[in-house]
């Protein structure tokens, strides 16, 4: 029951959290490729939205100013993040240990 409960639940998680994991280092390597080639532009298709593109230029006009702060609060929201995974894992297999034994 148990061994059930890990393939069908556990296995997919694992994928999915490592997928996530690539998919936002790629996206961060690619967005900091981007910024070292010169300054970043938001598409006309954004910027020309009612209620989010003028949010959304600002947001990328920040960027552009001081490109090190983007570097430090997304190192900052990965850590948080991790460590927030870290203690729902914890918090899960917890409970979960005796179940197995």
């Amino acid at each position: 029951m148990v061994t059930l409960l890990v393939l069908l639940i556990g296995i997919p998680l694992a994928f999915i959290a490592y997928k996530i994991q690539q998919e936002a280092a790629n996206l961060y390597l690619h967005l900091q490729k981007q910024i070292n080639h010169g300054r970043l532009s938001l598409p006309n298709g954004f910027s020309d939205m009612p209620l989010l593109g003028h949010y959304l230029q600002d947001w990328v006009d920040r960027i552009n100013n001081n490109p090190d702060s983007l570097y430090a609060k997304a190192r900052q929201w990965v850590e948080d993040h991790l460590n927030m995974g870290h203690k729902f894992s914890a918090s899960y297999h917890r409970p979960c240990l005796p179940l197995a034994c």
